[in-house]
């Protein structure tokens, strides 16, 4: 019960049931942490955490995280620091708050000290680089990767059309494998907003099926 309201973000009530257990094991803080985390308390999540008589990875990631949400650099940095054996989301995530701080250097000395990587890893540095002047080393990174999925081909996609590259989003649009929604209305968006109204025309009746953000970018 303390996981349902946590992560309905009904933190208190997680409390109240958390205070009332006779015996609590390390689920049921991690629990406790999560709700405060998910509502952004950071004092009360940190109050849990700093309270836990054991803590295992799923603990300290979930204050990471909870730091990166609030883009707070400093202390996620020493949560990170101290803890005893990061794995591969702890890293991902501290990748994820410098490059979403717009401090791209740190993010890719710590990307490129990572043990493992994945493809979140990856697509934790995408967006910094390719909503940036360095759409081209994204490129790169992009083309590094030992797979993509959807995510990755839209977020470089999207690097580009907003890098003012056309033809080097339409070369990667007509290369992608599997295009969802997202891919299809980048590009009707960007035919549109250079103009190109029949292409942009055609490219929306080809998609295979529409959402409303497709329709007003059609309109």
């Amino acid at each position: 019960m303390i996981a349902v309201f946590s992560e309905n973000f009904l933190a208190v009530e997680a409390e109240g049931i958390f205070c009332g257990m006779p015996l609590r094991n390390l689920v049921a803080w991690n629990s406790l942490l999560l709700g405060f985390a998910l509502q952004r308390r950071l004092d009360r999540a940190r109050g849990v955490f700093d309270s836990m008589p054991e803590r295992d990875v799923v603990s300290w990631n979930t204050m990471i995280q909870a730091y990166a949400s609030d883009r707070d650099i400093g202390k996620a940095t020493e949560i990170f620091l101290a803890i005893p054996e990061p794995d591969i989301v702890s890293w991902t995530c501290m990748v994820g708050v410098y490059a979403q701080n717009g401090d791209l250097e740190h993010a890719k000395v710590l990307f490129h000290r990572m043990p493992q990587r994945n493809v979140v890893s990856y697509n934790a540095l995408l967006p910094a680089f390719s909503q940036s002047f360095h759409v081209y080393e994204a490129k790169r990174m992009f083309d590094s990767m030992p797979e993509h999925n959807v995510v990755a081909w839209n977020t470089m996609i999207q690097g580009f059309l907003e890098n003012h590259l056309w033809t080097e989003a339409k070369a990667l649009f007509d290369e992608m494998p599997h295009k969802d929604v997202t891919s299809w209305t980048s590009m009707v968006s960007a035919f549109g907003r250079q103009g190109m109204v029949e292409e942009a025309r055609k490219m929306f009746e080809a998609m295979p099926k529409y959402d409303v953000v497709s329709w007003n970018a059609m309109i």
